[in-house]
């Protein structure tokens, strides 16, 4: 499955917070692949743009579909 990032903040989570001043680990509106979905379904693991693989909250994202629905609604289609 596909979702669009609408939260691009640094993920606190990492084991290395030092390394994401080279860079922006997610951008915001660009689709990325989910890898894979947590059990309790609060995260997605995901490759970010650092080619680095974390989980990430859900709230982060919405799904492809409801980027394009947004998007033709806010075009008035």
């Amino acid at each position: 499955m596909k979702v669009v990032c609408i939260d691009s903040r640094i993920n606190f989570f990492s084991k290395n917070p030092n390394k994401w001043q080279k860079g922006e680990e997610l951008t915001m509106y660009k689709t990325y692949d989910i890898m894979s979905e947590d059990v309790l379904g609060k995260t997605y693991f995901i490759k970010n743009d650092l080619g680095k693989c974390y989980d990430y909250n859900k709230t982060r994202f919405i799904t492809l579909d409801e980027w394009r629905r947004t998007q033709l609604k806010e075009l008035g289609i």
